[in-house]
């Protein structure tokens, strides 16, 4: 038994390498992925931090245009009812579900020498331009103002994911988190400032002007493409698909990856309910909750950057420890705001608990890039991302929701906290890089 015990480790030694296991490291690494680590490092660039700010900086900026056009067309121009609102608006999304394959398309079909991730980046920008101009010039409802938003989505995503893996492909593991923080803030700041100026413009010099400057902010995420590189080494001779899938996927680690994903992130799925609150219940006018969004952006793209630096100059174990205890304090003005409250409060509501929205993100992404085998990142990162709008937009509304039954939904926040002790138990699961003191925090073990 013994004897065929060897054989078989000899045999996995031959077709995979000797697994290395590194100091003080429960993690078993393989030399391809060590390889991946040295690249990351040969091509890394801090400049690529604020490229990575820009381009998300328009993407927030887009995503909140096109969601503010959306509305408006929908109510105002077509005049429909929710429940057909609500079947647009899934139809529109229907691009969100296909996010993984078109990830693991990039990582399995590079075109050409131009690469596998860049040559996406900027097929996806450029189609915004002639999308959003015929766009403009639609002014009802009919089947082409449909395929024209959902042809929109599609480059989004197309955009998006490929994007993301390529921050997986040229990031060392002690810059993730500053990456994430400037990524994430860029995305909040461009939310914000994106909800005043596409519904100024909309109503200064007509929609079909605000529907352009979103095109042309889509199309600057090509920024992406032009300034961030990547190496041919990583996807050179890549291993069976079939292989690499089965390897990632017996192992535990990523399963409790998932589980991280959606729990950790729904804590901040409170404010998708609070704008609600604040709408229906207190009657709050357009024009404040227009206040409210952009205060909310600002101390969101905030609490990114400080966390971001923050894991990577801690560590990410004490960032999501601390974030665990924070955001219960961050969101107690919240249960406060009442139909009497004053507009104070209702802003000081949305600073803090920005704050805290803003924060969990970089510890959330920066544990998924840990988590992306050097072959198929860009499939992993879109899966562990689809887990984390599950918690956002799922999880978060579907337990608050439930509990607003029988206490006031302020009160109802709270209920997310076993959220935080799972996200917390399952920490020790991950094994996620944490600094090295000894070395300037310059590597990690």
């Amino acid at each position: 038994m013994k004897n065929l015990f060897n054989q078989k480790q000899l045999l996995f030694i031959m077709e995979n390498g000797k697994p290395e296991k590194k100091e003080n490291d429960s993690k078993t690494t393989f030399p391809k992925e060590e390889l991946a680590q040295k690249i990351k490092r040969k091509i890394w660039k801090d400049v690529y931090i604020r490229v990575v700010a820009i381009f998300y900086f328009f993407q927030g900026f887009y995503q909140a245009g096109e969601a503010l056009y959306i509305t408006k067309f929908l109510t105002d121009f077509a005049g429909f009812e929710y429940d057909r609102i609500a079947l647009i608006t899934t139809l529109v999304n229907i691009p969100l579900f296909l996010k993984m394959f078109i990830g693991l398309i990039s990582d399995r079909v590079p075109l050409g020498k131009l690469g596998r991730r860049r040559p996406y980046i900027l097929i996806g920008s450029l189609a915004y331009i002639p999308i959003f101009t015929y766009m403009s010039t639609l002014k009802d409802y009919n089947p082409t103002w449909l395929i024209l938003l959902v042809s929109g989505k599609f480059a989004w995503v197309l955009v998006d994911c490929t994007l993301d893996a390529l921050t997986v492909d040229i990031t060392p593991l002690e810059k993730m988190g500053k990456l994430q923080g400037s990524g994430a803030g860029g995305r909040m700041f461009g939310m914000a400032v994106s909800t005043l100026v596409i519904s100024s413009i909309g109503s200064a010099v007509g929609w079909d002007k605000a529907i352009l400057t979103i095109g042309i902010i889509g199309a600057m995420q090509m920024v992406g493409a032009i300034f961030l590189k990547e190496s041919e080494e990583l996807y050179k001779e890549p291993s069976p698909l079939t292989k690499v899938l089965k390897k990632t996927f017996s192992s535990p680690r990523y399963w409790y990856g998932f589980i991280f994903a959606a729990v950790f992130i729904s804590l901040g799925g409170v404010y998708n309910l609070g704008t609600a609150y604040l709408k229906k219940d207190l009657g709050v006018s357009d024009l404040k909750l227009g206040y409210v969004a952009f205060i909310f952006g600002l101390t969101a793209a905030l609490g990114a950057v400080i966390s971001g630096f923050m894991c990577d100059k801690y560590g990410t174990k004490k960032v999501v420890k601390f974030l665990s205890i924070s955001h219960w304090i961050l969101i107690l003005p919240w249960i406060f705001v009442r139909n009497d409250s004053s507009a104070f409060l209702v802003y000081l509501s949305a600073a803090t608990i920005g704050l805290s929205y803003g924060a969990l993100r970089p510890p959330t992404y920066r544990i998924s890039m840990e988590l992306c085998p050097p072959e198929i990142e860009g499939f992993m990162f879109s899966t562990l991302m689809s887990f984390a709008n599950i918690g956002d937009f799922a999880i978060a509304v579907q337990i608050v929701g439930l509990f607003t039954n029988y206490i006031h939904i302020t009160y109802a926040f709270y209920t997310l906290i076993p959220m935080a002790i799972i996200a917390v138990l399952i920490l020790p699961k991950l094994d996620v890089w944490e600094p090295d003191k000894s070395k300037d925090g310059k590597n990690g073990k």
